[in-house]
């Protein structure tokens, strides 16, 4: 298999049903020769240039040698193998199509999490920055957080950590931050909570360092 295709659903139903389909010759990805890495970038970046998904069966790769011609078509003859996203969607469009055709395994699943991840992420910015045109704000919208502070803090939150298990940007802790401690409902409570933050930021923990220092405090008062 030289080359792949990333195909929608309904793009494979045509090109069972009636044995070919149109293609977009820029987007066939050639990776006969290519490092995992590169093939993992160029991936990728096809999806970035294709509307979001949201489920696991709304694409699919399909894979040939043959470039196809100038005809702007790949006809089901040259298909070598179709393979799914994931192998959980593989099973799904097993139990939907005819049984004579072979879905392979999810070949590039790890690259499509990723993939997945990303368009997490970027429903969240677009989300934030419509919520402020929506909300007819008068000043521009402006970034005052990094993306890269953004996307670590959203990792962290996808992996499970919580705000006092690593030492980070002060805005990474902010994001990832949630209350354990039995602060007040109140001013003084979210007060507590910044210091929380900032402990964390420092890998420290908030009530330790203000046992430290009342005790420093009363050392110095005998």
């Amino acid at each position: 298999m030289d080359f792949i295709y990333i195909i929608t659903k309904q793009e494979f139903t045509s090109l069972y049903r009636f044995g070919f389909i149109p293609i977009v010759q820029e987007k066939i990805l050639e990776i006969k020769g290519l490092t995992q890495d590169k093939i993992e970038t160029d991936i990728i970046q096809l999806f970035m240039s294709l509307p979001f998904f949201v489920g696991d069966e709304e694409y699919l790769f399909i894979g040939f040698n043959k470039f196809p011609d100038n005809n702007g078509k790949i006809y089901i003859y040259d298909v070598l193998e179709i393979i799914p996203l994931t192998n959980a969607s593989r099973y799904s469009l097993q139990s939907k199509f005819d049984k004579k055709i072979f879905f392979s395994e999810a070949k590039f699943e790890y690259v499509v999490q990723k993939v997945e991840l990303y368009i997490d992420y970027q429903e969240r910015i677009n989300g934030a920055k419509a919520f402020w045109e929506l909300s007819k704000v008068q000043e521009p919208f402006n970034e005052m957080i990094s993306n890269n502070i953004i996307k670590e803090a959203y990792q962290k939150r996808i992996d499970g950590m919580k705000s006092d298990n690593f030492a980070s940007d002060f805005f990474v802790h902010s994001l990832v931050y949630e209350r354990y401690e039995p602060f007040p409902k109140s001013d003084l409570g979210f007060f507590y909570d910044v210091g929380e933050i900032f402990a964390h930021s420092k890998q420290k923990n908030l009530l330790k360092v203000v046992a430290i220092i009342l005790y420093r405090t009363e050392q110095k008062h005998i």
